[in-house]
């Protein structure tokens, strides 16, 4: 028969099977891109290049996915599942499983947590495979404790106790940031308490005992000597004044005595009778 352009066609009283045509009268051959089955018989279409694996080859040249995989962004068939949850893969079509290195906490649960062979310690939490992590207002220590954290920091002889408070390390008391060492009785005068259960004297004393609760000035003492034997030489030369004058005061001058050098007794002179005239005195010895 003619086809429309008015070739001759060859005729096939049977009709040819699907990707097939009739190229000769009663015989049908394959279309162009499909070759025979040898177990079916059927013609298949012919990718050159080979399909990659779960898909085939749906037309020629062109690879389609297996039922359950969808094609991925480098061209391979991968498993279809609708909805994995976190740190999951989907190994099987339909199929979800946790990635190497996590676990389901329970047979139902949808995601997949981080697991850690040693479980992790307090006020921590474990944050990927084999790695723990601090809970939020605490921080990794350098022992890798996780301790809480205070803003602004806790002063000296206190530590933080929980997240934004302080409180005293013991032998010390106070309110949270301010702690004071404590001694077991009181310091005395002049001394303060210096570290947990010892005093110790203020700048400028010294200890009266061995524990140094009571302490007194060395500059005070030496002042106090000093004062006093001042004043002790102070009285001794008042008293030696005083006892000087009176012994002055009551002894008799030479000029009261009644004798003369040769020991006569003055008061039987006749002072008339002596001659007072300037050539009648012996001056010998003046000369």
């Amino acid at each position: 028969m003619e086809d429309a352009l008015g070739v001759c066609q060859p005729i096939c009283s049977q009709a040819c099977g699907e990707h097939e045509e009739c190229t000769a009268p009663q015989h049908c051959d394959c279309k162009l891109g499909y070759e025979r089955h040898n177990q079916t018989h059927v013609c298949q279409p012919v990718c050159l290049s080979g399909c990659p694996e779960h898909s085939f080859c749906a037309a020629p040249d062109t690879c389609e996915c297996h039922t359950g995989y969808k094609k991925s962004v480098h061209g391979s068939c991968e498993p279809s599942c609708q909805s994995c949850g976190n740190h999951t893969f989907c190994p099987k079509p339909g199929q979800c499983e946790c990635l190497h290195g996590y676990h389901r906490p329970t047979p139902h649960s949808v995601d997949c947590v981080p697991t850690c062979s040693d479980q992790c310690g307090a006020h921590a939490t474990c944050v990927g495979p084999e790695r723990c992590g601090c809970l939020p207002d605490y921080e990794m220590s350098d022992n890798g404790d996780c301790l809480p954290k205070c803003a602004p920091a806790c002063e000296d002889h206190s530590y933080c106790i929980s997240p934004g408070k302080c409180a005293c390390r013991e032998g010390y008391e106070g309110e949270g940031n301010h702690c004071t060492p404590i001694c077991g009785g009181e310091c005395g005068d002049n001394s303060y308490c210096a570290r947990p259960g010892e005093c110790e004297c203020v700048a400028g004393y010294k200890a009266d005992d061995a524990e140094n609760r009571s302490c007194s000035s060395a500059t005070a003492m030496w002042i106090i000597i000093f004062v006093g034997v001042v004043t002790l030489i102070a009285v001794v030369s008042l008293i030696s004044c005083i006892a000087f004058v009176f012994s002055r005061r009551y002894k008799k001058p030479s000029y009261e005595t009644h004798t003369d050098a040769d020991g006569s007794d003055m008061r039987n002179v006749d002072i008339g009778r002596i001659d007072t005239r300037l050539e009648g005195i012996d001056n010998s010895s003046y000369i």
